[in-house]
């Protein structure tokens, strides 16, 4: 959550005034920014941006993230500023929002002057929010009307997979860095606009400090981009890799990420809520076989990749074979457990599926994390209720945050009902039931009037 005071919040969601949203077109040359063209509202069409922010958009749980933010703003030439496509397309673009709220009525005063920060009876006062900052990746011509440019841009996440790394990870792989080592070089090095990884927050996690020794990804020669590495290492980590534009910093979204925060909303314009919650997973699905690395020396020891499972309660490890009856029932038991499936993601592969394997650290830091019978666990079930929500638009709130909804309670005529289950006039007197959730999707439309879509999926 951006960190805004809550007595300012509170004002903003009771005294607002007005919203004002400016954007700033940047050049960057060396990592140096330059900023070539400010657009203000004189320019912009009414009520036409779109903000898509996510940390896990797929139908299943997922951890990892790492998904690019998506901005939508639609402009207008005048007289005074014309728009091409070729002056907008590949620039950086920094989209700024301005809240103005009352900060207190008025009283007689020998120093009170007219000010813009006056309005009838009250003292204004604002705060400025940094809601989006990428590169334009498109600015189309409207088919409806000529003189509209619809701008979408995307954050500095979407750079990192058109970015090959595997000669960076490789030379790091061989000298058994610590994962924790690999985060930076790889993303740093190949990306035109450098853009700070927060290592302090991946420095929490049991994982810190386990390096790999697998060296099988290799053999599909090496591909892998720079976005998918950062992702695959956010995984292990039980977390959500995500880049702040408030900060210009790519964080974890972790249990122990210090920048979440909790929100609450009195009144909600829709809200679709699924029966069924998350539970804990029981055991790690994880695959195994290929290249062990032993004193930077690359040594064959299985071709043939296969899958193991990990029983989180008892700390065992299975074999998934099909070679005997014994073993093909075990193995169909075990997929109908509610596990968590690692075997897409190369950094968990180990070479063996003995528990003494150098990788198997990494599989065990993992299940630590999310375990049920652990104290920090994240996959904590009433935390991960699926639903649709629509209110109303706070750009504080971001992916990774909890969110409380309080409901009233009301009869099947719709009127507000106390305790008592007595009928009552008004939404302050009736009972209020509290439904909490995290914000993984939300898509923060309009720009005088912001409304926020909030989605949790969830085959879970």
């Amino acid at each position: 959550m951006i960190n805004l005071s809550s007595s300012v919040k509170e004002k903003i969601v009771n005294n607002h005034v007005e919203n004002i949203l400016t954007l700033q077109l940047i050049d960057v040359v060396n990592g140096t920014e330059t900023v070539v063209d400010t657009i203000t509202e004189e320019n912009i069409v009414s009520e036409s941006m779109t903000l898509k922010q996510s940390i896990c958009d797929g139908d299943a749980f997922k951890y990892g993230g790492c998904i690019a933010s998506e901005f939508d703003i639609q402009l207008l030439n005048t007289e005074s500023k014309q728009f091409e496509q070729g002056s907008l397309t590949g620039k950086y673009l920094r989209a700024v929002l301005t809240q103005t709220y009352s900060n207190g009525w008025l009283y007689p005063s020998q120093s009170l002057y007219p000010s813009p920060n006056l309005y009838p009876g009250e003292q204004l006062d604002s705060v400025s929010i940094v809601l989006f900052f990428g590169k334009i990746d498109s600015a189309k011509r409207s088919e409806s009307d000529k003189n509209i440019r619809e701008i979408t841009a995307y954050d500095p996440i979407s750079f990192l997979f058109k970015k090959n790394i595997a000669e960076v990870v490789k030379d790091y792989l061989r000298a058994n860095q610590p994962i924790i080592q690999l985060l930076v070089p790889p993303i740093t090095h190949f990306t035109e606009r450098i853009t700070d990884v927060v290592t302090s927050d991946w420095s929490l996690c049991h994982l810190y400090g386990a390096a790999l020794h697998n060296y099988e990804w290799m053999k599909s020669g090496g591909q892998i981009n720079a976005g998918g590495f950062l992702r695959n290492c956010c995984e292990l980590c039980c977390g959500f890799g995500y880049y702040r534009p408030s900060e210009d910093k790519i964080r974890l979204i972790h249990y122990n990420s210090g920048f979440l925060g909790e929100e609450t909303y009195e009144k909600y314009e829709s809200l679709f809520v699924e029966e069924s919650k998350l539970k804990p997973f029981v055991g790690v699905l994880f695959p195994y076989g290929g290249k062990k690395i032993s004193n930077q020396t690359v040594i064959e020891t299985n071709k043939e990749s296969k899958n193991a499972y990990y029983d989180c309660a008892n700390n065992q490890v299975f074999e998934l074979k099909t070679d005997t009856a014994a073993h093909s029932e075990l193995t169909q038991a075990i997929l109908k457990f509610h596990y968590y499936d690692l075997t897409d993601n190369f950094l968990a592969w180990d070479y063996s599926a003995d528990s003494q394997a150098d990788n198997f650290k990494i599989i065990e830091s993992f299940a630590t994390d999310f375990d049920d019978s652990d104290e920090h666990r994240i996959a904590h079930d009433t935390d991960f209720t699926p639903c649709r929500l629509t209110v109303e638009g706070r750009p504080w709130v971001e992916p990774g945050d909890t969110i409380k909804v309080k409901i009233p309670k009301t009869n099947i005529y719709g009127n507000y009902l106390d305790s008592n289950g007595n009928v009552v006039e008004t939404y302050a007197e009736a009972q209020k039931e509290i439904f909490k959730t995290r914000v993984f999707n939300r898509t923060l439309t309009g720009i005088k009037a912001l409304t926020d879509n909030i989605e949790l999926k969830g085959e879970i």
